[in-house]
């Protein structure tokens, strides 16, 4: 495995000067404006960009060393976090996006309270615990009128992460075809992640039919693919938060997510 050519191929560098541009442009922008802690709109992108950036330079470092299966399972996060940022700033500054994010916030509560109910009820077999948790949940059930049981989307009124997608890509405009790409690999990279059959048997930068543990020199541009797209994005949303001018970082996040488009369908060596 050649992990200079890896780098250089798949523009890592690049990359890395990219995330160290925007963690300045933010802090330096925190600082001027003495930005707080709280539940609101800036905070959620805020903590969403802090998590994307650290799971970027995971992919970073997961496919330089030729591992681009674990880099793609990483990259299902970026694209969900793509998805959520892209859902939740499609509502107007309102009441109801007030709302939103109070039910978005109040998400971790709820799933807090579910493990220490499954705890209390499986490992410590306290009844009273149990109780005082499960009533808890109740309490949330009954503030944001929540019917029957909680889906992982309860606080947008969605189903699924699918239904969110859809309605995100229905808004998309011209960047629909593109965010469909997004969504199939993001359905590859739960193949990567998750254990079946078939994921146990695929490998990105393989042509062995037989089992092969690898590592690489290629497959790497998948998940690049999808963690640069996404962040896209994401990073567009904060800067227009912090009032800063998020075009030329724009500009290049979009051209190396091209780049890793074109590497993925081989219109580059």
């Amino acid at each position: 495995m050649d992990q200079e050519m890896i780098k250089v191929k798949y523009k890592l560098c690049e990359l890395e000067e990219i995330l160290l541009e925007i963690e300045t442009v933010v802090q330096d922008a925190l600082r001027r404006e003495n930005i707080k802690t709280a539940n609101d709109n800036l905070n959620f992108l805020l903590y969403t960009l802090g998590k994307s950036i650290v799971t970027i330079r995971e992919i970073i470092i997961l496919c330089w060393t030729g591992y681009p299966d674990g880099a793609l399972s990483l990259s299902r996060n970026i694209f969900e976090q793509f998805i959520h940022v892209a859902y939740i700033e499609g509502h107007e500054k309102s009441e109801e996006l007030d709302l939103l994010l109070e039910k978005y916030n109040a998400d971790y509560n709820y799933q807090r309270l579910k493990n220490l109910k499954w705890q209390a009820k499986y490992i410590s077999q306290n009844t009273e615990k149990e109780e005082q948790y499960r009533n808890e949940i109740q309490d949330i059930k009954q503030k944001y009128n929540v019917k029957g049981k909680i889906r992982d989307y309860w606080w947008a009124k969605l189903n699924s992460f699918s239904d969110m997608c859809d309605k995100v890509v229905q808004q998309a405009g011209d960047f629909r075809i593109w965010m469909r790409n997004m969504q199939l690999v993001y359905k590859r990279a739960c193949l990567a992640l998750h254990s079946s059959s078939m994921g146990n048997k695929i490998r990105l930068g393989s042509n062995l039919s037989d089992i092969d543990e690898g590592p690489w020199n290629k497959g790497q541009e998948v998940s690049l693919f999808l963690a640069s797209s996404g962040l896209v994005f994401i990073v567009s949303a904060i800067y227009k938060e912090l009032n800063e001018n998020y075009e030329d970082v724009q500009s290049k996040l979009g051209a190396l997510a091209c780049y890793y488009w074109d590497v993925l369908n081989k219109k580059k060596d």
